[in-house]
């Protein structure tokens, strides 16, 4: 058993990376969808959170990027008792800037 939760935690570091390297090339509606899925897929994974909203903010999605933060950090709260990590609520500063956008 020990030997297939390491698998699994293997596999999901190797999809982190995947959708590292994608958002680094500018490729954030093109994973967006897969992003979602691996967000929901594991709910208390707050890379793929991160992730998801990166690629959301990118794609100019800044409401969605926020909610997504929201429910996130609702679900950290709610189900194990803790806020989310620095690294998540760093991503979370610019999805809601203070001052709008310049025209």
């Amino acid at each position: 058993m020990l030997t297939s939760a390491l698998y699994e935690e293997h596999r999901l570091r190797a999809r982190e990376l995947l959708f590292d390297a994608e958002l680094s090339a500018g490729h954030h509606a093109k994973v967006l969808a897969e992003l979602y899925d691996a967000h929901i897929s594991n709910p208390l994974r707050e890379r793929f959170c991160e992730q998801l909203m990166i690629a959301l903010y990118r794609s100019g999605r800044q409401a969605d990027a926020l909610d997504t933060y929201r429910r996130m950090w609702q679900r950290l709260s709610e189900e194990i008792g803790v806020l989310p990590s620095p690294s998540l609520r760093s991503v979370e500063q610019p999805s809601c800037p203070t001052t709008p956008p310049s025209p």
